[in-house]
């Protein structure tokens, strides 16, 4: 009994971010769309802060990708973003 509530507490928590993740992946693999980052963890990704992220954006180095509310960097952007600027 202990176990069965444990799992449906789990799984009540739980849902929410599985169904964002599944959402994500399939929206990369169909094309519609990319997986985005928010700011802080794109500036974790290259090496600088979120500030730093938001002053490429406003340059125009690098572009915000908007799902939903969230206003993001797309990780394939980062990816062209790295290449462009090690070559």
């Amino acid at each position: 009994m202990f176990e069965k509530e444990f799992v449906q507490q789990l799984l009540g928590e739980a849902k929410p971010f599985l169904k964002e993740l599944i959402e994500e992946v399939l929206a990369e693999k169909n094309g519609s769309g990319a997986i985005c980052v928010s700011y802080d963890e794109a500036g974790r990704m290259i090496g600088t802060s979120y500030e730093g992220i938001r002053k490429m954006v406003r340059k125009g180095e690098l572009r915000a990708t908007k799902r939903g509310r969230r206003c993001g960097i797309s990780v394939s952007e980062l990816n062209d973003f790295v290449r462009r600027n090690t070559q």
